[in-house]
């Protein structure tokens, strides 16, 4: 079976399944399970909304199954990805991941083992796995990222602000008018790990990932943003701020998302939403020096994307 019949089947398979669900949300499919009852001399007090929520539990679990076992007839292989610690520890594959993500947050001095002072607590933190798939389907490397239970933050003690650059709709529009009547390149830039890269300024301490050795009563102390930490985008924002001044970019004072770099006879013209950027410059090649400031290179590699000044 060639891989596009197999990826025509699969929609089809993916739209069966939402068909069925939108009828089982209707009603119509309710021969597929019973709602669980309560039996007469069971302490469990079973109210409706437990009932309900045990009735769409089992409703989706047959659906799974059955979209699985068409997946497995039609040949198709199916990746899973583990969805916890204890699982993943299981296979080689995800062990070693693991270590590449805890090296890399090393590297990165992300934080230090330090004991935990009495009057602070400690956050926990996660791992979340991913299969990154080549275009024809198959694996291409196994992907665990290390995250914080940023949920368990309280506000005023472990974060203050947690708002970040984003450029407005209307702004975007411009300049995407402005380059095209103006015949001007534009570039979407990318940034690796953008929220890694931002400094704290709170004190936040966070309990030590699962298969990470550290000394007993020990915890690790975030120097460097996390993700999924409250003021991670935030603290993203003021480093890549810092370093687009020192390669000479200034920021305008209306739209703080705006950053400009004029040269001579050329001018850059700079976006930020977020960690998304949007770079539009005239048609004169920029030099290499431009890019080769080390600052702007340690942080923020863009991607392979030659830009132009």
């Amino acid at each position: 079976m060639s891989f596009v019949l197999q990826v025509e089947i699969m929609i089809i398979l993916l739209a069966l399944y939402v068909l069925l669900m939108m009828l089982l949300m209707m009603g119509r499919l309710t021969f597929l399970t019973q709602a669980p009852r309560a039996h007469p001399y069971s302490p469990t007090i079973h109210t409706l909304t437990h009932r309900k929520l045990v009735h769409r539990k089992q409703q989706h679990k047959i659906l799974e199954d059955l979209l699985g076992h068409g997946l497995n007839l039609l040949g198709c292989r199916t990746f899973i990805e583990p969805k916890t610690f204890q699982q993943a520890r299981r296979k080689q594959e995800w062990v070693k991941a693991m270590k590449l993500e805890i090296d890399a947050l090393e590297q990165n001095c992300t934080w230090e083992v330090t004991p935990l002072p009495k009057e602070k607590r400690a956050i926990g933190c996660r791992w979340i796995f991913q299969l990154k798939l080549k275009p024809d389907g198959t694996i291409d490397r196994h992907k665990a990222r290390l995250v914080a239970k940023g949920y368990n933050q309280i506000e005023k003690i472990d974060y203050f602000d947690s708002f970040s650059l984003v450029a407005k709709v209307v702004i975007v529009n411009t300049l995407l008018v402005v380059t095209a009547s103006l015949q001007w390149h534009i570039h979407q830039v990318d940034i690796n790990n953008a929220f890694l890269h931002g400094y704290l300024d709170e004190e936040i301490y966070m309990t030590p990932p699962e298969g990470y050795s550290i000394p007993p009563r020990h915890v690790c102390r975030l120097i460097r943003s996390l993700y999924r930490l409250k003021q991670a985008s935030r603290q993203w924002n003021i480093e890549f701020t810092s370093k687009l001044e020192t390669c000479g970019f200034h920021q305008s004072k209306h739209d703080h998302f705006l950053f400009t770099k004029s040269g001579t006879l050329s001018i850059v013209l700079l976006l930020v939403y977020v960690d998304d950027i949007l770079v539009g410059n005239v048609s004169s090649p920029l030099s290499s020096k431009d890019l080769s400031h080390n600052a702007f290179r340690k942080y923020f590699c863009l991607l392979y994307i030659k830009l132009h000044f």
